[in-house]
């Protein structure tokens, strides 16, 4: 782990920080930082942000007035500073909201990633590639492909059926029946292309079988510029890594995927989940299935069965809805219940 080897080095003096909304290498979305060494006695740890190009000369600044510490933004005893955590606390710290009860995420669900295939191009299928090929429905399971396809924040069958209608790729093989001539082609077809010799192919025995997995009621996007979009599923559709999957935890205290889901889409949500995000170049945030499921939220079990019930009837009567001014509602609720 670097931070672990560059805190254990004992040589680490400043990390300098580029702002998120700046690509300093055009190739690269990877937050930038320069970091500033030294062989000497001090066991202070610096961090210093750049918020644009403007502010450049701050790093010549920095580093003329060493051992001073004037310049930097925040500073630290290299001592106090945890490599197991994201240093994004350190060089970006951002309070917490003033609430009581909280618990982890990982209390009431747990966030996975979505299906890996190994070959996307290859595993997927909309109804005319299906008819092409000549694949049975039953050698298919529904899968959302593209983060793109789904639109508001409630998924249903009929939706399923439109973007099918559409000729969305909204399947991915996963064999069942016995090989019939036609599968058998296929799957021929991916060992000439060497399908099966890929990483995740080849891990996989038969190396065309699909992960186990089961859909999920709650699908969460993986990169935004714009925060965490929440996705209610109502329907047994798998999804790709395109969404990770919410998983709830067997109904505890009363919470299910409905009331989960209501929590979920309140600002106050996603203003916990927005300390525990990666952060990127040109606006670009990334979570981990681990920096959801170890963030904090409020713990939702302890409110009133009429509590619970107003937030699920809140989101059941507009999720059909694209005025998302209700989620105002959302909020007070949970502001007078737990703040």
């Amino acid at each position: 782990m670097i931070k672990d080897f560059l805190l254990r080095s004992g040589k680490l003096r400043h990390v300098i920080v580029f702002d998120f909304k700046e690509n300093v290498f055009n190739d690269a979305l990877t937050t930038s930082a320069i970091i500033l060494c030294a062989d000497d006695e001090h066991d202070e740890v610096s961090f210093s942000y750049i918020s644009n190009y403007s502010e450049f000369d701050k790093i010549s600044k920095i580093v003329s007035s060493y051992p001073q510490r004037t310049v930097a933004d925040w500073t630290y005893a290299a001592k106090a500073l945890d490599s197991s955590i994201k240093w994004k606390n350190y060089y970006s710290p951002q309070k917490l909201p003033g609430f009581d009860n909280l618990v982890s995420f990982g209390t009431y669900a747990k966030v996975m990633r979505g299906i890996a295939t190994g070959a996307n191009d290859y595993f997927s299928f909309n109804k005319s590639k299906l008819r092409a090929f000549g694949i049975s429905i039953k050698d298919v399971c529904p899968c959302i492909c593209h983060s793109a396809d789904i639109n508001g924040c409630c998924f249903t069958v009929d939706d399923f059926n439109a973007l099918r209608d559409e000729d969305k790729k909204v399947y991915i093989l996963n064999p069942r029946s016995r090989h019939n001539k036609e599968l058998r082609m296929y799957i021929n077809k991916g060992i000439d292309e060497e399908i099966d010799k890929r990483y995740l192919t080849s891990k996989r025995n038969p190396w065309y079988s699909m992960e186990k997995r089961s859909p999920s009621p709650i699908w969460v996007n993986v990169f935004n510029r714009s925060g965490l979009r929440f996705v209610r599923n109502e329907t047994q559709t798998l999804t790709l890594t395109t969404f990770h999957c919410v998983y709830v935890n067997n109904n505890l205290f009363g919470v299910d995927a409905d009331l989960l889901f209501a929590y979920l889409i309140s600002n106050i949500s996603k203003t916990f989940f927005s300390v525990s995000g990666r952060e990127y170049g040109n606006g670009l945030s990334k979570y981990e299935p681990n920096d959801l499921n170890n963030s904090y939220m409020l713990d939702i079990g302890n409110l009133s069965d009429t509590c619970k019930e107003e937030l699920r009837m809140i989101y059941r009567a507009n999720k059909s809805s694209g005025d998302l001014s209700y989620i105002k509602e959302i909020d007070r609720i949970l502001i007078d219940n737990f703040s």
